[in-house]
């Protein structure tokens, strides 16, 4: 089976591809469980990237240092 390039699926997730080329990969996910499963993987460490916060730190100190 030809899988899609990882560049087309980041494309994908992130909606910034061609709606013919969008129809195609939601066909190719119909019948490729492999593909699916890494797209869902990619979902997840999405979601979990986008809820991470950064420590908050006391501007002052930081700019006395």
């Amino acid at each position: 089976m030809n899988h899609p390039k990882r560049e087309d699926w980041v494309r994908y997730l992130y909606g910034e591809i061609e709606p013919d080329r969008r129809r195609q990969l939601n066909e190719h996910l119909q019948g490729c469980e492999e593909c699916g499963e890494e797209l869902q993987n990619w979902k997840r460490s999405l979601k979990r990237l986008d809820a991470w916060k950064l420590p908050r730190t006391n501007a002052r100190l930081d700019a006395v240092a």
